[in-house]
C-alpha cells in the first residue's frame, strides 16, 4: 500500500484510531474485581414467649420470626437476656446460631436463670460482616421456685409451697397466711450465717393485731427458748404498732429504739433486717428497699453472731412467756431473703406486676 496516496493514508489513521481505542479500554479496564454492597438487614421479631409471660422453667426456649436481607448469603443470629430493658447485665446469650430456613429461628438457654425474675430478650440477624437492628426488647418471667442452699434461702410463698417447714399456715398465690399466733415457718438452715441479710415482704399488717411482743422474723442457735437464746434474733412488730428489735451475739443484747407506727393492710411492706461486722440495721419502707422509709434503726454490737445449728423463722417459736409473744397474726408474707449476701436487685421481681 503506497501509505503516500489517499487510501493509504486512510488505512493508517484508521489503524491509529483502533489502536487508540485499545489502549483507552484497557486503560479504564478495573484492575481489581468489583466489590457487592453490604446486605441490608432488618430486625427479626420476637415470636414467643409472648410479652411477660410467666413460664415454668428456667432454661426457656427463644424463637424469633427471621429477620431479612437485601442480598443472599448465610445469616446467623445473636440472642441476649437481661434482667431489665437496659441490657447493663446480660444474664444469658448466644451467638452464631444458624438461621433456621422454616421461616422462625430459635435457642434454647443454655443454663439456669435465677427463679422467679423478669427477664428482657432480644435477637439480631448477621450476615458476613453485618449485623442488623436488635428485635424489640419483650419480658418474660423465670418459673416461681425457692431454694435452700449452703449459705442463702429463696422463699417466694406464692406457688402453693415453702423451702421450709411450715405450720399452722395457709400458702396460697399471694403468699403466706399467718392465721394464728402459733403460725410458723422454720427453716433449718444448712450452714450458720455470721452475717447476712433476712428480708421479705409483708402485707394485712394492722396496726392493734392481736398478742404482745409478736415477731415478724426471728434467728436463734438450735430451737431452744428464743426468749434468752445466747444467739438471738427478733424483729418485733407488737400489738400497738411498736416496732422494735433485740440482737443477743454470744452474750451482749442489743436492743433497737422503740418506734410506734402505722399500718395499712392493704400495703406492702418490706422488711430487711441485716447483720455483720459488729452493726446490725433493721429497715422498714413501703412496697420495696426503695419506697418510703418508714424505720431506719442502725447499732453497733461486739462479737461474732455464730449460731450452731442456725434456725431461722418467719414468725417466732412459742417462747416460754406463751403465744402472745410468737407470731404476727393476719400476716401475709411472701419473697423470703435468707442469705450472706445482699437480695439482689432482680430477684422477686416475677412477683410484682408494675
Amino acid at each position: 500500500m503506497d501509505l503516500n496516496s489517499p487510501a493509504g493514508r486512510v488505512g493508517v489513521w484508521v489503524l491509529a484510531g483502533c489502536l487508540a481505542g485499545i489502549a483507552a479500554c484497557a486503560k479504564n479496564s478495573p484492575t481489581q474485581p468489583s466489590q457487592s454492597a453490604a446486605p441490608t438487614l432488618t430486625a427479626p421479631l420476637n415470636d414467643s414467649p409472648s410479652d411477660d409471660l410467666q413460664l415454668s422453667t428456667l432454661q426457656p426456649t427463644l424463637r424469633v420470626t427471621n429477620g431479612t436481607s437485601t442480598t443472599t448469603g448465610t445469616r446467623a443470629y445473636e440472642f441476649q437476656v437481661a434482667d431489665s430493658d437496659a441490657f447493663t447485665t446480660i444474664a444469658a446469650v448466644a451467638a452464631s446460631i444458624p438461621e433456621d430456613a422454616g421461616g422462625k429461628t430459635s435457642w434454647t438457654v443454655g443454663s439456669a436463670l435465677p427463679p422467679t425474675t423478669r427477664y428482657w430478650w432480644r435477637a439480631r440477624v448477621v450476615q458476613g460482616s453485618t449485623t442488623g437492628p436488635w428485635s424489640t426488647a419483650t419480658r418474660f418471667r423465670s418459673r416461681i421456685q425457692g431454694y435452700m442452699r449452703n449459705g442463702e434461702v429463696y422463699d417466694p410463698l406464692v406457688n402453693g409451697e415453702s423451702v421450709g417447714a411450715p405450720a399452722n399456715v395457709s400458702l396460697g398465690e399471694n403468699g403466706a397466711r399467718f392465721t394464728t399466733l402459733d403460725s410458723l415457718i422454720t427453716y433449718a438452715l444448712p450452714q450458720p450465717l455470721t452475717a447476712g441479710e433476712f428480708s421479705a415482704r409483708v402485707t394485712g399488717l394492722t396496726t392493734n393485731s392481736a398478742g404482745d411482743k409478736t415477731k415478724i422474723l426471728s434467728m436463734q442457735e438450735g430451737q431452744s427458748d428464743i426468749t434468752d437464746n445466747r444467739f438471738r434474733a427478733t424483729i418485733e412488730k407488737r400489738f400497738n404498732g411498736e416496732i422494735s428489735f433485740r440482737f443477743i451475739s454470744g452474750g451482749e443484747v442489743v436492743n433497737a429504739d422503740r418506734v410506734f407506727l402505722t399500718f395499712d393492710p392493704a400495703m406492702t411492706y418490706f422488711w430487711r433486717f441485716t447483720w455483720g461486722n459488729g452493726v446490725v440495721r433493721l429497715l422498714i419502707a413501703e412496697n420495696d428497699a426503695t419506697g418510703h422509709v418508714m424505720f431506719d434503726q442502725t447499732k453497733g454490737y461486739s462479737g461474732v453472731y455464730q449460731p450452731i445449728p442456725h434456725f431461722a423463722y418467719i414468725g417466732a417459736p412459742i417462747p416460754r412467756g406463751g403465744a402472745d409473744g410468737a407470731s404476727v397474726p393476719g400476716m401475709v408474707v411472701k419473697d423470703v431473703w435468707l442469705s450472706i449476701a445482699p437480695r439482689p436487685a432482680a430477684l422477686g421481681s416475677a412477683l410484682r406486676r408494675e
